[in-house]
């Protein structure tokens, strides 16, 4: 048994120490011995041996503890200091002077964990610091190093989209080839493109500037594929054209 009691001075002036010798060796005692809920376990002839007193003593002392006290300063129980329970005793006012002493042992905590951070901060402050100690030709020498690597470090590629670069009249012409406009991939297709989108700027007919002219080239012929009546684009397909291609997807639905 290993237990800790912060006994208080107040002691010596509390009615407790007017009552004979084994009153109050018992109750020391039992302070002594009491758990972290205030319980003593233990039997009469057991808290007399480890006492030192006779049992009629303990038995004595136990009644007297356990009896009401007019003058005790703590006016809970009646100024009862213990009562029965199964397998030894409860010191009835326990809590009441463990939350007393919980205050006291904070501030013992707290300062004990100041005094270890100053301890540490003034051992982080006495680090040498390496790169200071460093000769200056090696500081140099670092510098022009760290500077010939900036240097030949390549340029970060701006992030978005890539800049807008109008297309020759042969790449419109091999476009609308992969796209399977081969009947209108002739050498003057791809140039007129070209040429009606630098007259305007490279904008739409709603003054938006063109972003993507394969993007544009696929959105004007697919419309005017579909409302050919409505075309003014040079690159429309001629009546004979139109036939030939509902020809072809008359004989692919077939």
């Amino acid at each position: 048994m290993n237990n800790f009691t912060k006994l208080s001075s107040a002691i010596v002036t509390s009615t407790i120490w007017q009552e004979d010798n084994p009153t109050r060796i018992v109750w020391v005692t039992m302070l002594a011995t009491a758990d972290a809920c205030g319980r003593v376990e233990g039997s009469i002839p057991g808290l007399a041996h480890i006492a030192r007193v006779t049992v009629e003593e303990c038995e004595r002392a136990l009644d007297r503890l356990m009896s009401p006290d007019p003058y005790s300063r703590t006016k809970e129980y009646e100024g009862r200091r213990v009562e029965e329970i199964d397998g030894g005793w409860r010191i009835l006012n326990y809590a009441k002077y463990r939350e007393r002493r919980d205050p006291e042992k904070r501030k013992e905590q707290t300062r004990e964990a100041v005094r270890r951070h100053r301890q540490r901060k003034s051992v982080s402050q006495c680090k040498p610091n390496v790169s200071q100690c460093k000769p200056p030709k090696a500081q140099e020498e670092a510098e022009e190093d760290k500077e010939e690597s900036r240097k030949k470090k390549p340029a970060s590629r701006p992030r978005g989209r890539k800049p807008f670069a109008p297309p020759t009249a042969k790449e419109v012409n091999a476009y609308a080839f992969e796209l399977g406009y081969n009947n209108f991939a002739e050498p003057n297709k791809g140039a007129e493109f070209v040429a009606f989108y630098e007259e305007r700027g490279w904008k739409d007919s709603n003054g938006r500037p063109v972003k993507d002219w394969k993007a544009k080239l696929r959105s004007v012929w697919l419309s005017k594929m579909k409302k050919p009546q409505r075309g003014d684009y040079y690159w429309l397909p001629t009546e004979e054209q139109l036939d030939e291609i509902y020809a072809q997807c008359a004989e692919v639905s077939a």
